[in-house]
This record gives structure tokens, C-alpha cells and sequence, in this order.
């Protein structure tokens, strides 16, 4: 895991990054962590967004007997790279709009997946956050996968981000009322995108396109989609469609076997992807829209 981050301008000084659960440290891990600003660092100690701490102005030589001296004292190091970053949480607790304790949520998706799967790396970046209620005040929605306390349940947003090219999760029709099947699901999407992800790609990047029938004006894009695969992925891009779509698509859209990888998506069958199930339904748009 990418522990460490330069920090001087000749790489001449190292940063270090302790792992939090949503920000929460007790008194005695920040003694810790302030002995160590002071023992190897600059006496100085930042945090980010996702409530991380950063011991900032480490000589490169000094870096690793930093991580062990944090280490030891159970104060995981990370927080960066190609992996599952800090889960980010709201003080549901202590909101009247709280739904859960989102901080006991919090704490078991850390140490299922930001701890369980710290040594595994991932196309890109992942984040995951916790909301207590659907107000959204820990961003959920701008994160890999969210989490948001409903009534009656949970409900995942799943795609989000923040950055340059701001994009919002979509969240799942299914409301889970089992909390072990929604955590099951969310690593099922981890596991998808560890698998079938490219590097660099982030979670919500384009995955996979569902045409609901064959009118051009849902299949007029498709040129548009070859632009997607031979520019960005290089690898067939996966379409569902139904059986006059797909003999629509391979009769207009000549030339297209090694950009779309088009599967049989029928009403009342059961479609895996994403790390969750759907099933089409019949639409009364036209015959055989879904």
C-alpha cells in the first residue's frame, strides 16, 4: 500500500498518513500521533477530508521507522494510492434527522473492507461513506459507493465522485432491509470493479448500456459508444438489449463485434452486474420494450 507521500519539493521529506474510522481518534491515539509529529516529523500534523491525519516534513529515511512506531501502537498507515480510502461517516448519533448509528456502520465497513482489503490494489481510488439519513451530509452521493439510512433500511448510491468531473451515484431501486446483504452487495461491487475495472478508471466511469428497445432514439448513440471503447477502455463495452434490438443493432451497426459485447436482456430474466440483480420488466412504450 502507497504509505508514503512526498511532500518536499526534492522528495527530500516524506509524509505519513494515519487510517482513521470517520475521523474518530481517542485522546490516547492522538498522544501518539503528536509524539510522533515531534519525534520524526515537523511537530506538525494536518487532516483531509476523509478525517485521515497527516504527520507531514519526515526525512525519506525516517519514514519507515515512522509507520512502525505508529503501527505498533495500532494506529494503521495509508490512506492513499490505488486502494479502499478511509470510510467517511456523519454524526448520525447525535442528529435528530439520524436514521443508525452511523458510526458503528462506519466501524464495520472499516474494518471489513478499508482494514480487510488494505493490501489489495484497485484500478483506481475507492471511497466510501456513510449517511445516516438521506440529507446527505456526508456526501455519500459523491463517493464510489454510499450508504444511506432509510426508512426501513439501507439504499446504496453507487458510482459517485467528486474531483474535476463531478458525478453523482445512482442509487439502487432495492432497499435492503438485511444489513449483511447490503455489505454483501457492496463488496460485490468492490469485487466487480477490482476484476473488470482498468487502470485509472474510476468506479462510475461507463460500465454498461441497457437499450430498452430498438427505436433510433435509444440506438442512434451507438457510433458514439465506438468512440468510448477504441478511445478509452480498448475492450468491447457490455449491452444488454432484447432480441429485436440485438438483430436491430447487428443489422444497422455493421462492424461493431469488437466494441460492444451484447448480451440477451428478456422480460422476467434476471440480469447480474454491478455486484447486484436486475430484472427487466415489460414496458407499454412499444412490443417488447423493456
Amino acid at each position: 500500500m502507497a504509505e508514503q507521500v512526498k511532500s518536499g519539493a526534492a522528495a527530500e521529506t516524506m509524509s505519513v498518513h494515519v487510517i482513521t474510522c470517520a475521523g474518530r481518534l481517542s485522546a490516547g491515539q492522538l498522544k501518539t500521533i503528536a509524539e510522533a509529529a515531534e519525534r520524526f516529523g515537523t511537530g506538525e500534523v494536518r487532516t483531509d477530508a476523509q478525517g485521515s491525519v497527516k504527520i507531514p516534513g519526515i526525512a525519506a529515511g525516517r519514514a519507515a521507522e515512522c509507520r512502525a512506531f505508529l503501527e505498533e501502537a495500532g494506529l494503521p498507515t495509508g490512506a492513499a494510492g490505488r486502494h479502499i480510502r478511509p470510510v467517511t461517516a456523519c454524526n448520525a448519533s447525535a442528529c435528530r434527522h439520524g436514521l443508525l448509528d452511523a458510526d458503528d456502520l462506519a466501524r464495520e465497513i472499516h474494518e471489513r473492507f478499508v482494514l480487510g482489503w488494505r493490501d489489495v490494489i484497485l484500478p483506481a481510488k475507492f471511497k466510501i461513506s456513510v449517511g445516516g439519513c438521506p440529507n446527505n451530509c456526508a456526501m455519500p452521493n459523491l463517493c464510489d459507493v454510499g450508504v444511506i439510512a432509510v426508512r426501513g433500511g439501507y439504499r446504496l448510491l453507487l458510482g459517485g465522485r467528486g474531483g474535476r468531473r463531478l458525478l453523482e451515484g445512482r442509487p439502487t431501486q432495492r432497499v435492503f432491509a438485511d444489513k449483511e446483504e447490503m455489505l454483501a452487495a457492496v463488496e460485490r461491487a468492490i469485487q466487480l470493479y477490482r476484476e473488470e475495472g482498468l487502470e485509472r478508471e474510476r468506479f462510475g466511469d461507463l460500465a454498461r448500456v441497457l437499450f430498452t428497445h430498438e427505436h433510433f432514439d435509444h440506438t442512434g448513440g451507438v457510433p458514439q459508444l465506438e468512440y468510448y471503447v477504441r478511445l478509452k477502455t480498448g475492450r468491447p463495452l457490455p449491452v444488454y438489449a432484447n432480441e429485436p434490438t440485438r438483430a436491430f443493432i447487428a443489422t444497422h451497426f455493421e462492424g461493431m463485434a469488437d466494441v460492444l459485447d451484447v448480451r440477451p436482456a428478456e422480460v422476467g430474466e434476471r440480469i447480474e452486474a454491478d455486484g447486484l440483480v436486475y430484472t427487466p420488466v415489460a414496458a407499454a412504450h412499444c412490443p417488447g420494450a423493456l
